[in-house]
């Protein structure tokens, strides 16, 4: 390590730039969501305005744009929190394993689980 209290990249060990980048999958849950939201907001919106005695294309556009607008994005955001919220994602970046663990600081042992990682 050189005297600078900064560290270069180079310096560091492959498991240690590892721990820095997050599991494969989180565009594509996002992309999904994306499709799913807008696909079921255009749905719903046209349908319910449909019944409500709106004529079909007043309903299809507005549908159109609360499905782009709302759904989109919506079902983005939706499928990120759940990606995040799956137990393999939120012990990863952390370094900490979150639900399995009986680990308390003061006990001073840490887990021995370690599968999330």
């Amino acid at each position: 390590m050189s005297g600078n209290s900064t560290t270069d990249a180079s310096e560091g060990t492959a498991e240690e730039a590892g721990s820095w980048l997050e599991p494969a999958g989180m565009g594509k849950s996002i992309v999904r969501g994306s499709i799913v939201g807008t696909l079921t907001a255009f749905v719903v919106i046209t349908g319910l305005l449909h019944l409500a005695g709106v004529e079909w294309w007043s309903a299809l556009g507005i549908g159109v744009f609360i499905g782009f607008w709302g759904g989109l994005g919506f079902g983005s955001m939706l499928a990120g929190v759940i990606w995040v919220s799956r137990p393999e994602v939120t012990g990863h970046s952390s370094g900490h394993v979150l639900a399995s663990s009986t680990y308390t600081p003061s006990s001073g042992t840490p887990p021995t689980d370690t599968a999330a990682h």
